[in-house]
């Protein structure tokens, strides 16, 4: 999903999306996603009127940000979905989906914030990826190797939400392990 509205920029007005996009990127890489729109709008050299008419709040440029991982992560629920072992590719993804949010300090806790809720620009972003792991997810349930009472936004949302302080080296929570043995059946 494009987060831009479903008509071309001007080249201007794109040149100055893509700036900010790529302003987000780094300061969100560097600080975590608590910097301000306004630092933002500065690091990316545009002011309030244009940074707000492309991103009307802060969760529209969470959207825009993590545009590429839900696509990526998408894709892959898509490979997996044609896996023999359901649990094994659930939770392959799963652990996935959790190194996905590393770049960003505190990215994937908005993620969870957002996950449930129909008005969140980052839950419309991500529902081609919902869609695609909660096939993973009922191949699992259907295998008997996962709760069948459980929806993959529950699972996306406990996931998500794995606090940053135990994030190792290459992404991953320390917790997943955990998570993961609580969901098998």
């Amino acid at each position: 999903m494009d987060v831009k509205a479903d008509r071309e920029l001007r080249v201007d007005a794109q040149r100055n999306y893509d700036a900010v996009l790529a302003a987000a990127h780094q300061l969100f890489a560097e600080k975590g996603i608590d910097v301000s729109m306004e630092d933002v709008g500065r690091a990316a050299g545009v002011g309030k009127g244009t940074l707000y008419r492309h991103f009307p709040d802060k969760d529209h440029l969470y959207a825009a940000v993590s545009v590429e991982r839900f696509a990526a992560l998408r894709d892959r629920a898509t490979e997996l979905a044609t896996s023999d072992d359901s649990w094994a590719a659930l939770s392959s993804w799963l652990r996935d989906f959790d190194r996905s949010a590393h770049h960003y300090r505190g990215l994937s806790a908005r993620v969870s914030e957002g996950l449930g809720r129909t008005d969140s620009a980052v839950a419309r972003a991500c529902e081609p990826m919902k869609a695609r792991a909660k096939v993973l997810l009922e191949h699992a349930q259907s295998a008997g190797e996962i709760s069948s009472d459980l929806d993959i936004t529950a699972v996306l949302t406990l996931v998500s939400s794995l606090p940053d302080s135990y994030r190792q080296g290459e992404g991953s929570s320390e917790l997943i392990d955990v998570v993961l043995r609580g969901l098998h059946a």
